[in-house]
């Protein structure tokens, strides 16, 4: 049987990380890369859990395969601009990063 390549294990992620994706069907970190941070983040928000900004980065960053203190603020503008732009066609409200 082949070995499950468990999300726990990554940078940035814990066994909490792995239940909350669980939930919504990210069952191994390749589930998790080709779904994406944003998808990740929006689905666990639909599924009426509380997440939030540093909750993302983590999750960023673990796509990213770094530890998400290196991400970059050029990084995290870009992915917080792709994830607005998720979160508004799905009819969510945009997150600022001063509030949030």
């Amino acid at each position: 049987m082949a070995k499950v390549d468990l999300i726990r294990g990554r940078v940035n992620l814990s066994v909490r990380h792995e239940r909350l994706l669980n939930k919504i069907g990210i069952r191994s970190f390749d589930d998790f890369l080709k779904a994406g941070a944003e998808y990740c983040y929006i689905a666990l928000k639909k599924a009426g859990v509380s997440v939030n900004l540093s909750f993302f980065w983590n999750l960023k960053a673990a796509s990213l395969k770094k530890h998400s203190m290196m991400l970059t603020q050029e990084e995290k503008e870009k992915a917080l601009e792709a994830l607005n732009t998720v979160l508004a066609k799905e009819g969510m409200r945009a997150i600022d990063p001063i509030k949030d």
